[in-house]
């Protein structure tokens, strides 16, 4: 339970939830759970069930009566910088302040018009929170002032630590079609699109690695890939690729699939899809090494990296690439490595001197784990500082 109830209350808008998956979707989900035990939270939430535009279209009107029929509200909160995009109208149209979250991509996404809204309008915004340090600092590079610019980052509670079930893990195995014995197994999870760096990973990595290893990606595919690919075909390529990055179309996946039937990967490589949550768990559990290579891609941008607290709690360690925000959430030699972006003799040296102690390894990843539990910036925790930020005076009243 979070101190410092308030009379004052937040509506919260956001078309990134549940029961569509993400690390988005999470924070929005939690800020909002959190937030009601400090103050009475108003909701607006895009469902899934009906055209994502009519909610876009529809949801400026739809404050605007949450606000006429709720007259304590005294914090519109737009949870990325897309929505925010959306709800600039509510500047001049309640007497509200206005708060919003980014995310990374929603700062540095490269489009003129986009750029102008940003330094124009989303400047005129209270507070801009971003979910690292980075990302704050990319916010005052793109012309957010920096007395509204603030660094709040995402929570983490794991759920309580499930332990090895042999019986899960077969069923993952089954989905390997090889034998496994004799390998040791590295692990990523996310959508496939390129800044994660799985692709790069396979082919400047594990090629160079002298360790036998298995490398096995977990996420999601994408649902309309065919019709994702004719539009790739039918818009000027610039376009395209920015409406990829925008809203992260899993491309890679096609290549994922290519490599996993030629002959140098074939029994190295797995891209599962989404897995359930149970046999995900068991693949944390036995896995040796969690890694997080992105790269920098122009236009796009890793925000956090909430998958690297969730393995540093499985008792992995975690090689993460020192680029973008993920900093904000791997501490090198704390609770996890960091790794030059893009240096595939580095990556696969550190891989294999990791791996040729599997007893140091298994220590210090329990080490991590440790590390992480103390310093562990709970969800209930983050919407405390939300909380607390929406009830300092704006800076235009300073």
């Amino acid at each position: 339970m979070l101190a410092g109830r308030s009379d004052s209350e937040v509506l919260v808008v956001t078309h990134k939830y549940p029961p569509s998956i993400g690390g988005m979707q999470k924070q929005s989900y939690e800020l909002i759970k959190n937030l009601q035990s400090c103050t009475i939270v108003h909701k607006i939430i895009f469902s899934g069930k009906y055209p994502k535009a009519l909610f876009f279209i529809s949801v400026v009107p739809w404050c605007l009566f949450k606000v006429w029929s709720n007259p304590r509200i005294a914090v519109i909160h737009a949870n990325d910088g897309l929505m925010a995009l959306f709800l600039t109208p509510l500047l001049w149209l309640t007497r509200k302040k206005m708060a919003a979250t980014v995310h990374g991509l929603d700062v540095i996404f490269k489009s003129t018009l986009y750029q102008f809204w940003l330094r124009k309008y989303l400047s005129k915004f209270a507070w801009v929170i971003a979910v690292s340090d980075e990302t704050r600092l990319e916010c005052i590079k793109a012309g957010i002032p920096s007395a509204r610019a603030h660094y709040i980052p995402n929570g983490f509670e794991p759920l309580p630590s499930p332990q090895k079930n042999e019986a899960i893990y077969s069923q993952f195995k089954e989905r390997c079609e090889t034998d496994l014995s004799g390998k040791s197994l590295i692990v990523s999870i996310g959508r496939p699109i390129k800044r994660k760096g799985f692709v790069w990973f396979i082919k400047n990595v594990l090629t160079q690695t002298q360790t036998p290893v298995f490398y096995v990606i977990a996420g999601p595919r994408e649902k309309n890939i065919k019709l994702i690919l004719w539009f790739s075909k039918l818009l000027p390529a610039s376009v395209f690729r920015k409406l990829a990055h925008l809203f992260g179309f899993g491309l890679e996946a096609l290549e994922l699939d290519q490599l996993m039937i030629e002959p140098t990967y074939r029994d190295k490589v797995l891209f599962t899809g989404k897995l359930p949550q149970a046999e995900l768990d068991q693949l944390l559990l036995h896995a040796d090494l969690f890694v997080m290579p992105n790269l920098h891609v122009d236009g796009d941008y890793e925000g956090f990296g909430l998958v690297a607290l969730e393995a540093a709690i499985s008792g992995l360690v975690c090689l993460a690439a020192r680029v973008d925000g993920i900093p904000s959430a791997v501490k090198d030699n704390f609770n996890g490595l960091l790794l030059p972006s893009g240096d595939g003799e580095a990556w696969s040296k550190t891989v294999d001197k990791l791996l040729a102690d599997k007893e140091a390894l298994k220590s210090l990843g329990q080490l991590f784990k440790s590390n992480t539990e103390k310093e562990m910036f709970t969800w209930d925790s983050m919407a405390q500082a939300y909380f607390e930020l929406f009830h300092k005076p704006a800076p235009d009243s300073l």
